[in-house]
């Protein structure tokens, strides 16, 4: 497994989750006026957009403003996000639950409000299109730490399968549910042939440990106003640590969906991985 995740963290990951003006219980929402203005302040400041898999290719000299703007999970609203980014020629890495794309978000703890779909494949062409990558949030969005490895191989494999055959095009990234891994997932999602992959909020040993296999990102969050949102981006290399270590604050908060799922409410995964080999 390749460890020289420090070499290509050398520029700033964004880590996006819903983009619309909808209420949610959750903070992982940025309002499309938000969203808008990040990205005017993003090109004002002279940042460049790349894609994940591009650092890949070494597109991470630091004497350029790059940076990489990734959406997890995959949501409908993506649509509107990249009618922005595209104003501003901007591309982004969307990381697609492969056995949800059209559907709702069932997986989630949902609570009335929390109703979301998930882009169709009609929308995930058009992003790759105009340039986009499409990248692997595994099969289900499950807790990935917490399963066997044939559950986790399931996770792993049978999402690189579902969106190449799909879209025909190489699946390198992932992005690990609720940001979280570790070595032996990290491990495994480089034998089942992932190159590169993304985080939020892990513990700086793992980060290290796992190297590009679990990059770390920064978060974008409804509750935080523009002048913060410059703040982590200004202050990033200077201040890698401190702006990495509120991240993982933040992220603390993402536990309890990872226990409702322990509880048992969202057992599907265990339902499918045995057609792990099926194909």
């Amino acid at each position: 497994m390749d460890h020289s995740g420090r070499t290509a963290f050398c520029i700033p990951i964004l880590a996006y989750h819903l983009v619309t003006d909808r209420p949610d219980l959750g903070f992982a929402r940025v309002s499309k006026a938000q969203f808008r203005r990040q990205m005017q302040w993003l090109a004002d400041a002279g940042f460049h957009s790349i894609r994940v898999r591009d650092l890949l290719g070494g597109a991470s000299n630091p004497s350029e403003r790059w940076m990489i703007l990734t959406f997890d999970d995959a949501y409908s609203c993506i649509e509107d996000a990249a009618e922005v980014m595209q104003q501003y020629g901007f591309v982004g890495t969307c990381f697609v639950i492969s056995n949800f794309m059209g559907k709702a978000n069932t997986w989630d703890y949902r609570f009335g409000i929390r109703n979301w779909k998930h882009a169709d494949t009609a929308l995930l062409r058009h992003l790759l299109q105009a340039g986009w990558e499409i990248g692997s949030h595994t099969a289900n969005h499950s807790y990935l730490p917490s399963l066997d490895d044939h559950a986790l191989k399931y996770e792993l494999i049978e999402s690189k399968r579902a969106l190449q055959r799909e879209f025909q095009t190489q699946v390198d990234s992932i992005s690990y549910p609720f940001g979280r891994t570790n070595q032996r997932v990290c491990k495994l999602a480089h034998s089942a042939g992932y190159r590169i992959g993304v985080s939020l909020g892990l513990a700086p040993k793992i980060s290290d440990a796992c190297g590009i296999m679990a990059l770390p990102r920064i978060g974008v969050y409804s509750f935080e106003p523009l002048s913060v949102f410059a703040m982590k981006l200004n202050r990033f290399y200077r201040q890698t640590h401190w702006i990495l270590a509120y991240q993982r604050i933040i992220s603390f908060f993402s536990n309890g969906t990872i226990i409702w799922k322990k509880l048992g409410s969202y057992g599907r995964e265990k339902n499918q991985k045995t057609v792990l080999f099926n194909q």
